[in-house]
């Protein structure tokens, strides 16, 4: 792997791992059997479509920023 790709690979793997970093304790909370896995999964695709989904709404400009009035 060439410089730039593991550069890639090592930020990437960063934001993904920044990203999930709040799911943990749910995570956490399945193993101990204190929690269902399908609670935590309908979680995670909420957080996961918010975080990812608002970034890319931000980048690519497709929520207006101020209110009309």
């Amino acid at each position: 792997m060439d410089m730039n790709m593991s550069a890639f690979m090592e930020l990437s793997l960063s934001k993904f791992l920044e990203t999930v970093r709040p799911l943990m304790p749910l995570l956490e909370e399945v193993e101990r059997g204190e929690r269902e896995p399908s609670d935590v999964k309908a979680a995670m695709r909420i957080w996961l479509a918010h975080s990812v989904g608002q970034e890319l709404s931000e980048r690519h400009q497709v929520v207006e920023s101020e209110q009309p009035s």
